[in-house]
């Protein structure tokens, strides 16, 4: 899926990462305040997993843009798949913010947008070797702190049955790639479809 350039049969451009372990399963918080574990969007379905947070500057809205085309174009399939993201700012994404960030987006009743404590939320991270540390040269006049998300991380798409992971580069690093086009977006992201 992703971003497709031209006519004929899209081809997975990408990492696939051979690793066999099973998506370990947490429990956070999702946008509507109510407690949520990955298993429970896992369920005979394929989860597509982001790392995210409401008030990054900079590659989260080129992410949350590509996401949501992504369950766009899955159309009548969509059904098949769990969006969730996990936040990486667990001072500011609340329940109320997380609710808000996916109002904007449109994804309310599409995503799971999953909120915690740092002590809750860490745990996640270290199992998707995802950094989230505070970058003081990314402070914005408006925003107390910035937190960085590794950018080599992006989406993984999971799926129970055969646990694997694919990740693919995120098109806004080619030259006429989409999910660009946001005030201060950089590219160098990375970016997996189902």
């Amino acid at each position: 899926m992703g971003c497709s350039f031209g006519g004929g049969e899209a081809t997975f451009s990408g990492t696939v990462i051979e690793d066999r372990r099973e998506a370990p399963n947490f429990r956070l918080t999702d946008h509507f305040g109510n407690a949520a574990t990955l298993d429970q969007y896992n369920e005979g379905k394929v989860v597509v997993l982001t790392f995210l947070y409401t008030y990054c500057p900079d590659i989260c809205p080129i992410v949350a843009h590509h996401v949501k085309s992504v369950h766009e174009t899955l159309g009548d399939d969509a059904g098949d798949v769990s969006i969730v993201v996990v936040s990486v700012d667990p001072e500011r994404d609340t329940v109320e913010r997380a609710r808000e960030y996916s109002e904007a987006w449109g994804m309310t009743e599409n995503w799971a947008y999953l909120v915690g404590s740092e002590d809750e939320l860490s745990p996640v991270w270290a199992s998707y070797y995802v950094v989230a540390a505070v970058d003081e040269e990314a402070r914005v006049a408006d925003v107390p702190e910035e937190w960085k998300v590794d950018r080599a991380r992006g989406v993984d798409a999971l799926r129970r049955d055969i646990a694997s992971r694919a990740r693919s580069p995120h098109a806004a690093n080619r030259p006429g790639g989409c999910g660009g086009g946001y005030p201060g977006a950089t590219s160098g992201g990375r970016v997996g479809a189902v």
